[in-house]
C-alpha cells in the first residue's frame, strides 16, 4: 500500500568521518492499523568501509508504537550485522485500573 511522507537529511565530517542521515515520516498501514512510519537512515564512512544503521518506527494515529525494527551492518556489499525487531500487540479487552486509596 502506499502512503504520503515527506523528509529532509544532512550530512558532514571531516577527513576520514563522514556520515549522512536521511529522516522520513510517511503515512501508511501495519496490520489494519492507520499508522505513520518514521524511519531514518544513517551512512557513516569508518576505517573498515561504509556502515548503516536504518531505524524504523510504526506509530498509531492514536499515539501507541506498533513496531520498531532496527538494523545496522556495512555498505558495499551491504552486510546485515544485527536487526532489532519488536511488535506491540494491543489487547482491548484488557483494562488498567489505578488502585483504590
Amino acid at each position: 500500500m502506499g502512503g504520503t511522507g515527506n523528509g529532509g537529511g544532512s550530512g558532514g565530517g571531516s577527513g576520514t568521518n563522514n556520515f549522512c542521515r536521511q529522516f522520513m515520516v510517511e503515512t501508511t498501514v501495519l496490520n489494519n492499523y492507520s499508522a505513520r512510519l518514521f524511519e531514518q537512515m544513517y551512512i557513516g564512512s569508518e576505517q573498515n568501509g561504509l556502515t548503516y544503521q536504518e531505524t524504523k518506527h510504526w506509530i498509531s494515529d492514536d499515539g501507541l508504537p506498533l513496531k520498531s525494527e532496527i538494523s545496522e551492518g556495512f555498505l558495499s556489499p551491504r552486510v546485515e550485522t544485527s536487526r532489532t525487531i519488536n511488535v506491540y500487540e494491543y489487547d482491548p479487552k484488557i483494562t488498567i485500573e489505578a488502585p483504590i486509596k
